[in-house]
């Protein structure tokens, strides 16, 4: 069959007779010539490599399966039958639970999702993801990774909580560093607040000038501290203007009729005369 083909020939597992020992042959024709190589594998091997191959993510619990077209298990890292002289389990569906051909339609559909969710007969769900090897059709075989779903939850689980935990203690490691170097930000800053309150009530006299390292606290403080000056004498030139306007109002009335002139000036003063007798009587009743 090989020297009639210009690609490699796998054969179907077979029990090699010199060993008595289940394996199988890959043979290929040399180019130009009608010689064939050939090269004969133990299952075990290939079961061997696969097991080598296990990732540490898993500890090692996920499951690689090689199998056939026709579903024969050629070679697994889980031990699926007690020596190479005993032939491999004849079904995948047997040990996967599921159809075969829904397995080799997602491996060679290049758009199919993948992982498959399967539930095995331990009633444990897995997870399947599933890859064609080799470009010849006919031979082609597949590899199937089942990985646990409750395992592999499990470990998503414990490394999120392991992160949470791990900036939780950075945190706590960090607050007293963050504080240390963000006082001289928030001090200022509350100084300046307790000043807004003092212009608020109009407590120009008593703003004070706040100093700080940072350059636009420090600029802040300053326009503070002339701002209320600023709203101070303004409220000064406001109450002269008024006080202006009275005394020109009380002047327009006085002149305006001989008999009330002075008018507005003589009652101020009598009735402060007034307070003053009502101050300074020792009677209980006027």
């Amino acid at each position: 069959m090989a020297s009639e083909q210009n690609h490699i020939y796998k054969t179907d597992p077979y029990l090699f007779q010199h060993l008595q020992i289940s394996g199988q042959t890959y043979a290929k024709r040399i180019r130009n010539t009608e010689q064939v190589v050939g090269l004969d594998i133990l299952l075990s091997s290939l079961s061997d490599q696969l097991t080598l191959s296990s990732s540490t993510f898993l500890n090692g619990q996920e499951q690689a399966v090689l199998f056939n077209q026709n579903g024969n298990i050629l070679a697994s890292n889980s031990r699926l039958h007690d020596s190479d002289k005993t032939p491999p389990i004849p079904s995948l569906q047997d040990y996967l639970g599921t159809s075969l051909k829904r397995l080799i339609d997602l491996a060679n559909d290049p758009n199919a999702q993948q992982p498959m969710l399967i539930e095995k007969e331990d009633n444990q769900q897995y997870y399947v993801f599933v890859t064609a090897i080799g470009n010849d059709i006919l031979n082609r075989q597949y590899l199937a990774m089942l990985l646990p779903k409750d395992l592999l939850f499990q470990h998503a689980t414990e490394e999120a909580l392991h992160s949470a935990l791990f900036s939780a203690l950075v945190m706590v490691v960090l607050l007293p560093i963050i504080w240390l170097f963000s006082a001289p930000i928030v001090r200022p800053i509350r100084q300046l607040q307790r000043e807004t309150e003092k212009i608020k009530q109009r407590q120009f006299d008593d703003v004070t000038f706040t100093d700080s390292h940072i350059k636009e606290i420090w600029q802040l403080s300053n326009a503070f501290v002339a701002m209320s000056q600023d709203i101070k004498q303004h409220e000064e030139s406001l109450k002269e203007f008024l006080e202006a306007l009275i005394r020109l109002i009380a002047t327009a009335i006085d002149n305006k009729s001989a008999h009330t002139g002075g008018h507005c000036y003589r009652v101020p003063e009598l009735g402060l005369m007034l307070s003053e007798a009502l101050e300074q009587t020792q009677e209980s009743h006027l």
